[in-house]
């Protein structure tokens, strides 16, 4: 039965890989080897955070970043549009990279599935014209696909010390962002905790054990590299959720769960808010949450934000989604390829829209619903993995139908970054050699 999965398994991803790469071939996307990085800030918080923004610059260079610094004066320019363009031309001229924007800095403003919040694709897609606006300017719906020419990540916290509606009333936004950029510097020049290379992944899920399962069955095939690295996932309460945090000291996070901009969702009710989150001791310092959105940076109280600033927390960037949609990006998003992380979003991404999400959004909850219908409750596990992944290999070909007709998923536009991009897995960071000893 192991076999007959890892067969399936092995032809789905065969064929992704097959029409990713000529994909990639035609339209003539390939990774770049210089690293020209923007770093914008705002003009106004400049002052109060320059000796952080200087040093980190510093530690940009040091790994060899084009850095391309900029401030913003975001009451004279508050449109997202000059902001667009700015970084157009810099891909244009000096083939940018990614972008990293600091402080209160124009953003997209869309309105999807019902709700409000940041469309960050709006700046990372820089040449098409798919995203539709209604007359106030607001994102309502896009067409076609959207295809990411840089990533975009944000290091920003909506606060005020006099409000107390805000997720930190006690503390400014610029004592907030040098907190932040000083466990960036531990990080990357070799100074914080090692956590257990080893234990690479670690997933908490809300469904049921045998998504949690099949998840894991999934990733443990998929995502194997030369350095090797062991994968643990589990279900539960909020309580299990934070004694999982505690105990599975990796490198990555990744959390699927129901949510919306200010707390996540768990078992019968249970729940945990931005609030008590923003106190716990988090260890891993990349994140990804598959939480509907849970990275809506612009939200006061905003989830992203508790794991991004918290007092006891050492994450240090975040793979989100503003809107409602999961951000289904899984494990495969962040695998190890000896480059940072804002690359191996975009590989990933890439990689999504170019296959094609259309048909595969339209018609997978008529397949699963077959088969979970076509279930035996008495058959094994490896029997309910085989039906599933027989699935997964349908939602292959519905991929491939969906880009040729040109379809998108709503899930992607809601596709945000929080943190700083330029950072790599200790097992890639080859300038820490104690890292690569432990390892």
């Amino acid at each position: 039965m192991n076999k007959k999965i890892t067969i399936i398994t092995a032809t789905a991803f065969l064929i992704q890989l097959i029409f990713i790469n000529q994909s990639i071939a035609f339209f003539g996307w390939y990774e770049k080897k210089s690293k020209p990085v923007a770093v914008i800030v705002n003009s106004e918080l400049y002052p109060q955070v320059k000796d952080s923004i200087d040093r980190y610059l510093d530690d940009l260079k040091n790994e060899d970043y084009e850095v391309i610094f900029s401030l913003w004066d975001y009451k004279k320019h508050p449109n997202v549009d000059e902001l667009k363009e700015l970084l157009k031309g810099y891909h244009e001229t000096q083939n940018l990279q990614g972008a990293v924007l600091i402080g209160k800095i124009p953003y997209a403003q869309g309105q999807m599935n019902g709700e409000s919040g940041p469309i960050e694709t709006y700046l990372m897609d820089l040449h098409s014209a798919n995203f539709i606006k209604n007359d106030e300017g607001i994102i309502t719906n896009f067409q076609r696909h959207i295809y990411m020419d840089i990533w975009v990540s944000r290091i920003w916290v909506q606060n005020n010390e006099s409000e107390a509606e805000y997720l930190f009333p006690d503390e400014s936004e610029a004592d907030l962002i040098n907190r932040y950029f000083e466990k960036n510097h531990l990080y990357r020049t070799c100074q914080s905790p090692v956590s257990d290379l080893k234990l690479k992944f670690s997933a908490f899920s809300k469904p049921t054990d045998l998504f949690t399962y099949f998840m894991r069955t999934i990733v443990q095939h998929m995502n194997s590299n030369e350095h090797g690295y062991d994968y643990v996932s589990t279900s539960g309460s909020v309580d299990k959720y934070l004694d999982f945090i505690n105990t599975n000291i990796a490198q990555y996070l990744t959390l699927n769960s129901h949510s919306w901009k200010s707390f996540h969702a768990f078992e019968d009710g249970d729940y945990i808010t931005s609030y008590r989150l923003k106190n716990v001791n988090i260890k891993q310092p990349f994140v990804i949450l598959e939480a509907c959105s849970a990275s809506d940076f612009s939200h006061p109280r905003s989830l992203g934000n508790a794991y991004l600033f918290g007092q006891n927390s050492d994450v240090l960037v975040i793979a989100g989604h503003t809107v409602p949609g999961n951000i289904a990006m899984g494990a495969s998003s962040v695998h190890s390829t000896g480059e940072a992380f804002g690359i191996n979003f975009l590989n990933h991404i890439q990689g999504h829209n170019l296959i094609g999400q259309g048909a595969h959004f339209l018609m997978e909850p008529v397949i699963v619903a077959i088969t979970i219908l076509s279930f035996n409750l008495e058959d094994s596990m490896e029997t309910k993995i085989l039906e599933l992944m027989k699935l997964q290999s349908i939602s292959v070909l519905l991929n491939l139908v969906g880009n040729h007709f040109g379809l998108a998923d709503s899930q992607q536009v809601g596709y945000t970054l929080l943190g700083d991009p330029t950072l790599q897995p200790y097992i890639d960071m080859d300038w820490c050699p104690e890292y690569q000893e432990s390892n």
